[in-house]
């Protein structure tokens, strides 16, 4: 089952026995995987940065939420256990970021 980004179309390809002309190659024979693999770390900058922004998107609702839930008569976000936590997630959200 596929986590994260569910809008991202994904599927498995596989090539077996494919005879590809030689004018047809892209770079050397025999180095495709290294090729895809570089591309693939690449793209791997841009997925950083969107799981960045899903995590800031979830943390900021998760906020709101500890100011309009209450507890014992007062904001959950009164309570300096939870107020902890929250700085913890915004701490580690940043120094995402910043990488």
């Amino acid at each position: 089952s596929k986590l994260g980004i569910r809008a991202s179309s994904t599927c498995t390809v596989n090539f077996d026995n494919v005879k590809v002309p030689a004018e047809n190659l892209i770079g050397e024979e025999g180095r495709g995987y290294k090729i895809a693999i570089e591309i693939l770390n690449e793209g791997h900058v841009g997925i950083g940065a969107q799981m960045v922004g899903l995590a800031q998107g979830a943390f900021d609702r998760a906020l709101a939420y500890t100011h309009d839930r209450e507890q014992l008569a007062k904001p959950i976000a009164k309570f300096q256990g939870l107020q902890f936590q929250m700085a913890q997630v915004a701490t580690e959200i940043e120094a995402a970021r910043l990488m």
